[in-house]
């Protein structure tokens, strides 16, 4: 792709196109350029930290907001100062601590709603056995962030052919399960005798 590039560390230009070739433009050789980078040797053998990029002329987008870092342009926006850590490259250091602050939200609210629908679907379904891992997504509306969608994967006895699903897809919706076909005649037989809401 035009634009697209990295810091190669070769003994020659042959070299280092062949990598460039093989990393950025599916090994076409003729496609690529190589320019000696004398200020990356110290990173040798790499990798090259992206606050050196971008301080070398580089540019890289911002792992917080999306925007392009970059001290050759400006984008109207606020002066780039930028942070790196092991995220990745951050604008501004309010923007890394802005990056952390929804992570941490996200994880708050996704483990308060996997605790609440894990023991819903106990309470409801005793003895299933719920999955560990669950798929939660989060929205923002006018400023506050919520849970838009989860699901939990469970078994129940009879269950052969895959994973059932608990959960709602939309905020508001009641939570109900989902199972494949294949294990349909074993769940009607076994909820029978639970209460589902």
């Amino acid at each position: 792709e035009e634009h697209t590039g990295g810091i190669v560390f070769a003994k020659t230009n042959a070299q280092a196109r062949r990598e460039g070739a093989a990393q950025y433009s599916d090994g076409d050789f003729h496609s690529v350029e190589c320019f000696r980078a004398k200020w990356a040797d110290i990173y040798t053998p790499g990798p090259v930290p992206i606050l050196a990029l971008v301080e070398n002329g580089w540019w890289h987008e911002c792992t917080g907001c999306g925007r392009r870092c970059s001290y050759d342009e400006d984008d109207g926006g606020e002066p780039i100062n930028p942070v790196e850590d092991s995220n990745g490259l951050f604008c501004t250091p309010a923007c890394q601590v802005e990056f952390y602050r929804e992570k941490t939200e996200i994880a708050y609210l996704s483990a308060v709603a996997i605790d609440t629908e894990k023991r819903r679907l106990s309470r409801i379904l005793p003895g299933c056995v719920i999955a560990e891992s669950a798929h939660v997504y989060t929205k923002v509306h006018h400023g506050v962030r919520y849970v838009h969608q989860i699901r939990l994967n469970f078994t129940f006895p009879g269950c052969a052919i895959g994973p059932a699903s608990w959960g709602f897809n939309k905020v508001g919706e009641q939570p109900y399960a989902s199972v494949c076909n294949g294990d349909l005649a074993a769940w009607e037989l076994w909820r029978a005798t639970k209460e589902i809401v």
